[in-house]
């Protein structure tokens, strides 16, 4: 378990939640698309063709990292990492994916000890969370789901007012 919240946040308004990281001391961590490895920087390396990123704080704690097969990707276990990302927007079928901001709870040691997250990450995830409700307020939309058929239904979500326009005005989903 963790603690995470839902959006509908474009590229351009992921940009700001980024910088505001950077601002609170995060580096920013993410996959290089063409030799799948782990990369860290600062917002130059925030595109608009990778979605997922990892917020590192290092004051929270060390890295923690594995190899899966040829690549090096952020442990799950690591508690000094926030998980967030922008939505994808499909202008094809008008769809926009939802992201998240997240944080693991805990884990498991070898030991069989429960290993909590630090109070350091609880606040800069608290801060980064308020932020994305800045950015993103909870606002109730009207969602189309594509099973069998077509059917709408209301709800509130963090939308971000682009976003909010594209499902309001244009179609999207």
């Amino acid at each position: 378990m963790g603690r995470q919240i839902n959006y509908y946040m474009e590229y351009e308004t992921f940009l700001r939640l980024a910088e505001k990281a950077v601002s609170l001391g995060c580096e920013i961590l993410t996959y290089s698309k063409g030799e799948q490895k782990l990369i860290s920087g600062g917002l130059e390396i925030v595109k608009s063709d990778m979605p997922i990123y990892y917020f590192y704080l290092p004051a929270a704690g060390k890295l923690k990292t594995r190899i899966m097969g040829s690549c090096e990707r952020v442990d799950i276990n690591c508690l000094s990492v926030v998980e967030a990302g922008y939505s994808l927007i499909n202008e094809a079928e008008k769809h926009i994916r939802t992201n998240r901001l997240y944080v693991p709870t805990g884990f498991y040691d070898e030991n069989g000890d429960y290993v909590y997250r630090p109070e350091s990450i609880d606040k800069f995830y608290g801060t980064l969370m308020r932020y994305v409700k800045k950015l993103a307020p909870y606002t109730e939309i009207t969602c189309r789901y594509r099973l069998d058929t077509e059917r709408e239904i209301k709800k509130k979500e963090y939308v971000t007012p682009y976003c909010l326009d594209l499902i309001r005005n244009k179609g999207y989903y």
